[in-house]
């Protein structure tokens, strides 16, 4: 395990709190379907908590919604950024009794890592800036990250990786709860067999990058070791990252940092391919359903591999 300081990536990847991420899951994890009551006081959450972390802090109105954006300045290399961000948004499902569907992995998970994230991120200073992000519009299409990403490309930004939280919460330690998407031996047979060979079990993190941030992914395999949350990591090549077969691995915010040629990976459960729960479909998406250790160890694998390109590391 990693021993919880400020003098390292690392030493700050220590210092993830279960107990703080276990406490924003639990208020963020209810029906907030676009304009709801819920869905502004999840925006002001991210809003109020990046602030007084000391981040700089604005909405952005795309039209159709709003993200929250973070910004922690570097020291010497603050032209270039590193972005983390987690979609907010969730839409209004009902699940087969007709229930609202609380959305508890897709993605208050990803957006209670992200905080915590952040909370451990801003103990120390680095060199590159820091942006936090949680996302509107996800589940519509990306539309809230692509607004961000289509401004920052024509400003000429310096990304130099972008990580995403999408639903981190579902891990499946029974043979034969992992499923992979029809085609995913054939490009990635590698991880296919790693996958077979661990009985099918759905108890990892995929980290699915493009071929620009194949060396971070490898970095949270090798943090995974260490935090008991391990990781699975998939790069899929620059040259078919916009391609059909691939679209399975384009499912979160990502994607648009993939068509703007950034480095960048999502961290998650792989959602439908392990978890009954998503979208409520085989049952309600509800905190209980989760594992906070396994969540915890994601967020420690990330802030480890971000805090190492903070400091121009990787």
């Amino acid at each position: 395990p990693l021993t919880c300081g400020t003098g390292s990536a690392a030493a700050v990847a220590g210092c993830v709190d279960k107990a703080k991420i276990a406490d924003d899951l639990a208020f963020i994890a209810a029906p907030r379907p676009a304009g709801s009551d819920h869905w502004k006081a999840v925006q002001d959450r991210c809003f109020d908590r990046l602030t007084a972390l000391g981040y700089t802090v604005e909405r952005q109105d795309w039209g159709g919604g709003v993200n929250v954006i973070g910004r922690r300045a570097g020291t010497t290399d603050a032209g270039t950024a590193v972005v983390l961000s987690a979609h907010y948004d969730h839409i209004a499902l009902l699940d087969a009794q007709g229930r609202s569907c609380p959305g508890a992995d897709d993605n208050a998970s990803g957006v209670a890592g992200l905080l915590e994230a952040a909370r451990v991120l801003a103990t120390r200073d680095t060199a590159r800036t820091l942006i936090v992000a949680c996302w509107d519009g996800e589940e519509n299409g990306l539309v809230g990250s692509r607004a961000w990403t289509t401004l920052a490309a024509a400003d000429d930004a310096s990304i130099a990786l972008s990580v995403v939280f999408e639903m981190i919460g579902f891990r499946a330690t029974d043979p034969d709860t992992q499923e992979l998407p029809t085609g995913f031996d054939t490009l990635f047979a590698d991880a296919a067999a790693a996958v077979a060979a661990n009985g099918n079990r759905g108890d990892f993190i995929a980290a699915i990058g493009n071929g620009k941030a194949s060396e971070a992914i490898d970095r949270v395999a090798v943090y995974g070791e260490q935090t008991g949350a391990k990781a699975l990591s998939i790069a899929v090549p620059d040259t078919i990252v916009k391609a059909s077969a691939i679209g399975q691995l384009r499912r979160s915010d990502h994607a648009t940092f993939w068509d703007r040629g950034y480095p960048s990976f999502m961290l998650t459960d792989t959602a439908n391919f392990r978890n009954p729960n998503y979208h409520c479909a085989g049952g309600l998406d509800t905190v209980d359903t989760l594992d906070l250790d396994f969540a915890a160890g994601v967020v420690a694998n990330a802030v480890g591999v971000v805090g190492e390109t903070l400091d121009g590391a990787l």
